[in-house]
C-alpha cells in the first residue's frame, strides 16, 4: 500500500533530505586514502546526531553500521570493517536519515584519491546521470515505469550492467515503502501523484549485474566495478 504524505509529513521529510544531502556534500573532505571505514562510519554518526536526527539504518533489522559503506565490487549494504581506503578505491555511502520519526534515503559514489581508470570515471557519471534524467521524471500524472526505463536505458547506452533484484522504492514514514523502482524491467505501471515520496537510485557495474551476498550476510558484491546513486524526491 502507497502511504501519501500529508503537507506537515513533508516539512519533516524535506529537514531530513536537507541533513542527508549535506552530510554527503561534507563527508567528501573526509575521504583519502588510508582513511579507515570505521572511522567514517563513526563520523556519519556524529554529523547526523549533530543535526538533531538518527541514522535510520543503525539496528534496522539488524545492521550495525551508521551508514552502509561499500567499496570497489562491493556496490551495497557495506558493513563498517578496519579497511583502509587505497588511492582509486570506489567508495558508496547510503545513508538514511530519521529526523522525528521521518525518513529520507540518498547515496553518492566517490573516488578515493587518485583516478587509476577513466572507465571508473565514466561509470559514475552514467549514474549520476541516470539519476538525474530520472528524477527530472518523478512528476505529478507522469508513470512510475518512464522512471525506470530511463535508468535502463542509461545503463544501456554506456554498456554498464545493472545490479539484479535491487532498486529504489518509497520512503517517508518508513526506511522502504511501497512502490518498488525497479532499475530495469519488468517495471511497476503507476501514475505518481502528490504526497508520493521516492528514493530513486540506479547501481551501475562494469559488467554484467550479477552478484553474490558476502559472508558477512550483508554486503552485496557485483561482478564488476560499481556506482550507486540516490535521491529522495517529493512528488507534489
Amino acid at each position: 500500500m502507497i502511504k501519501l504524505k500529508s503537507t506537515q509529513d513533508l516539512v519533516y521529510i524535506k529537514e531530513a533530505i536537507r541533513i542527508g544531502e549535506l552530510i554527503l556534500d561534507e563527508i567528501k573532505s573526509f575521504i583519502y586514502p588510508e582513511r579507515n571505514i570505521i572511522d567514517l562510519n563513526c563520523l556519519i554518526g556524529s554529523m547526523i546526531r549533530k543535526n538533531n536526527a538518527e541514522p535510520s539504518f543503525y539496528g534496522y533489522k539488524g545492521f550495525i553500521g551508521n551508514a552502509c559503506l561499500s567499496v570497489n565490487e562491493e556496490i551495497i549494504h557495506g558493513l563498517p570493517v578496519y579497511r583502509e581506503l587505497k588511492d582509486g578505491d570506489i567508495l558508496k555511502i547510503d545513508i538514511g536519515i530519521n529526523y522525528r520519526g521521518y525518513f529520507s534515503d540518498q547515496a553518492r559514489t566517490y573516488i578515493v584519491g587518485k583516478v587509476k581508470d577513466p572507465k571508473h570515471c565514466e561509470l559514475i557519471i552514467a549514474c549520476e546521470k541516470a539519476l538525474e534524467v530520472a528524477s527530472s521524471l518523478a512528476k505529478q500524472k507522469y508513470n512510475l515505469k518512464v522512471v525506470s526505463q530511463n535508468i535502463e536505458k542509461i545503463a544501456k547506452s554506456y554498456n554498464l550492467g545493472i545490479l539484479k533484484d535491487y532498486g529504489g522504492h518509497g520512503v517517508g514514514f518508513e526506511v522502504h515503502e511501497e512502490p518498488r523502482i525497479p532499475n530495469y524491467a519488468p517495471y511497476v505501471d503507476l501514475e505518481l501523484k502528490g504526497g508520493m515520496v521516492l528514493a530513486i537510485e540506479p547501481m551501475f557495474v562494469i559488467g554484467k549485474g550479477n552478484y553474490h551476498k558476502s559472508e558477512d550476510g550483508w554486503t552485496i558484491i557485483a561482478d564488476g566495478i560499481s556506482a550507486h546513486e540516490e535521491r529522495t524526491i517529493i512528488i507534489e
